[in-house]
């Protein structure tokens, strides 16, 4: 009993890995080195990683799943608010939903 325990501890543990995005952004390395793996995001949003993100891996049915990335919090993020959403690019773009119904892009509100 306490073996089958301890070997589903061992294998919940093994789960989950945090890796380097590869610098050739095709695959990632980690404790081994993988090609092509998919990223979750919610469905209509697509990105690139730049290289060298550090991105959370979920090994899960034999396969590897991008599940997202250790974010750095941008300078833009101190005036978000509970339950408003911000999408950043690397090169400093962002479009911020607002509760109040606005919608601003790179700081413009547009009407």
């Amino acid at each position: 009993m306490w073996l089958a325990k301890r070997d589903s501890l061992k294998k919940r543990e093994n789960a989950t890995k945090m890796i380097y995005a590869k610098q050739d952004a095709q695959g990632i390395i980690g404790e081994s080195e993988h090609r092509e793996v998919p990223l979750c995001m919610p469905y209509g949003i697509y990105a690139k990683l730049p290289q060298t993100t550090q991105i959370l891996v979920l090994s899960a049915l034999g396969t590897e799943v991008c599940m997202g990335v250790i974010q750095e919090n941008p300078p833009q993020l101190k005036d978000l608010q509970d339950g408003e959403l911000l999408l950043c690019s690397e090169g400093g773009a962002s479009i911020r939903l607002c509760n109040d119904g606005k919608v601003l892009i790179n700081g413009k509100i547009i009407a």
